[in-house]
């Protein structure tokens, strides 16, 4: 991960555009989140991707597992989610640091550092860097293709999972694609 601390205020606009951006794009494609009906429709997708080595998919059908109230995963209306096992969870991704791993949460941060080599795209997830309690998912620009439909949908009420190797960048937990394979889902309109 590159991070240019010699202009802090351009980092901060960047980001501030990206979230702006993001909010646009999410409204514009999720047609402002309304149908005319009062429910809301929670969206899950899920893809693979991998710049060292093609792998595919494998179907796996949810575990049950009990849930339980936690003020730092409030979802209600995802089964996936609601009953991740704790060990998955955002606020525990420091522990599973230096293995492959399974970890989700909600999207709280997506940017891209255009002005730093291989412009890579930054999402933040259950906290912003360099907060050390989230993750971060980092994809060069080289590998865009691979994650442009996640990244276009990514808005408020947005929660990922990321299954794959999970390395640090100055303490945080991060899950960098030239890694190897990842494989993530994304929810919108999570509650």
């Amino acid at each position: 991960m590159l991070y240019s601390g010699t202009d802090e205020s351009r980092r901060i606009a960047l980001r501030v555009c990206s979230a702006l951006l993001g909010l646009i794009l999410c409204f514009g494609l999720c047609g402002c989140g309304s149908s005319g009906s009062s429910s809301s429709s929670t969206q899950s997708h899920q893809s693979t991707a991998s710049s060292k080595a093609s792998s595919s998919p494998s179907p796996s059908s949810p575990r049950y597992t009990p849930s339980y109230d936690d003020s730092r995963w409030p979802v209600s209306n995802v089964p996936e989610l609601k009953n991740l096992p704790e060990k998955n969870r955002w606020y525990n991704a420091l522990k599973r640091v230096g293995q492959r791993a399974k970890l989700a949460g909600p999207v709280v941060n997506v940017y891209q550092a255009k002005d730093s080599r291989g412009m890579p795209i930054f999402v933040d997830v259950g906290s912003a860097y360099p907060g050390k309690s989230g993750f971060t998912l980092l994809i060069w620009a080289e590998d865009y293709d691979d994650f442009s439909e996640m990244l276009n949908q990514l808005g408020p009420s947005s929660w990922i999972s990321v299954t794959g190797y999970l390395s640090s960048y100055n303490g945080r937990p991060q899950y960098d694609v030239s890694d190897g394979s990842i494989s993530y889902e994304w929810w919108t309109n999570v509650s």
